[in-house]
This record gives structure tokens, C-alpha cells and sequence, in this order.
């Protein structure tokens, strides 16, 4: 987190005003109206604002103090600092978890247990948001680690984790310096 620690205001200017509204709907069509969606990973808020607005309720949690601080700051929302490992909130009382391009800073091989972890919050068939950068390889840059994910991939997590894959696709990078940067778009479903 050293590097979004540093780095934040950079990030936030580059990520809040990218408009996600494609990828919102996949995942909102299937959470009930005013049902709790957990933003994991938050970064500048951007998404947990938006749902916020869109009536549902939300908590937030990234693991960047400073971006916790910036996005508090912008949204107006509550959001806790935290880990993946570390976040606790009622078990299945979430409906849908939200991990837009924060869960590629776990490693491959702790990413199962990352989100067994999370699912456990998740009510029965609760649905699950996730992105990654697409690839076969992981890579390090900037001092970041990145876990890449094809769909090959993708179903080895799966497998190791109680959820079924609803649906994949590809998209490019929404902000305009990324052009040509491919990303994998997953919605898991919480098996009963």
C-alpha cells in the first residue's frame, strides 16, 4: 500500500471521474433495491459513491490510509482502512461484493482464501464483482504486484472458492491514457 500511500492523489485524480456506468449493470441487476453491496478495495470511493446515489446501501473499506482519507473527504461517505484479510462485517447479511481492479494486488496463490474469506459476508446466492487486468502472467511494476487473470485462470479460482462464474467479458481501460489495456470483467455467484 506504500505506493497508493504516495501516490494517492495521482490515483484519485485518475480513477474518480472515470465513468464505470457499463459495468455497473450487470452487477446492479441483480442486487435487490436499497440492498447492501460492499465496495472492497475502494480506492477513491468513485463506485461506492455512485451506489450510494443509486439508493443502496454501502460500506467501503480500501487499505490505503490516505486514499481512505481522500475518499472520505470527496464521497461524504464512512470508509473504513482495512485489508481484504482483515475486513469483518455480519456474516450473509451483504448482497453483492464490488472489487473493481483491487483484488489484482493478491496474490494468485492467496486469492481463493482472499475470497472465501469475503464470501462468507455474502447472503445466499449473493452475487460478486470482480476485475482484473487480462493476461496469463503475473507482473510487477512500480513496486506493485499484479495478479492477471484469463478465463483458465479465473476457473482455478473458482474451483477453489464456493462460487459458480455467472458471466465474463472483456473491456478497455475506461481511462484515456490506457487505451489498448484489456481487463477481465468476472460476476461469481455464492453457492447455497
Amino acid at each position: 500500500m506504500e505506493y497508493y500511500n504516495i501516490n494517492a492523489k495521482r490515483f484519485f485524480d485518475g480513477t474518480f471521474q472515470v465513468n464505470m456506468e457499463k459495468l455497473y449493470q450487470p452487477f446492479l441487476n441483480r442486487i435487490p433495491e436499497g440492498g447492501l453491496i460492499i465496495d472492497a478495495g475502494c480506492g477513491s470511493g468513485r463506485d461506492a459513491l455512485a451506489f450510494s446515489e443509486k439508493g443502496y446501501e454501502v460500506q467501503a473499506f480500501d487499505s490505503s490510509e490516505v486514499l481512505v482519507e481522500m475518499a472520505q473527504e470527496k464521497t461524504g461517505l464512512k470508509i473504513e482502512c482495512s485489508t481484504f484479510v482483515d475486513f469483518y462485517t455480519e456474516p450473509a447479511s451483504v448482497d453483492g461484493l464490488w472489487a473493481c481492479a483491487s483484488l489484482i494486488h493478491t496474490g494468485f496463490d492467496e486469492l481463493g482464501s482472499t475470497m472465501t474469506h469475503l464470501m462468507h459476508f455474502l447472503k445466499p446466492e449473493g452475487i460478486v464483482y470482480c476485475s482484473f487486468k487480462y493476461g496469463t502472467e503475473d507482473t510487477d511494476v512500480d513496486g506493485r504486484h499484479f495478479t492477471n487473470m484469463n478465463e483458465s485462470r479465473i476457473d482455478r479460482v473458482a474451483a477453489e472458492t464456493n462460487v459458480s462464474i455467472r458471466h465474463l467479458w472483456i473491456t478497455e481501460d475506461q481511462r484515456p491514457d490506457r487505451k489498448g489495456e484489456k481487463w477481465l470483467n468476472v460476476l461469481l455467484m455464492k453457492k447455497s
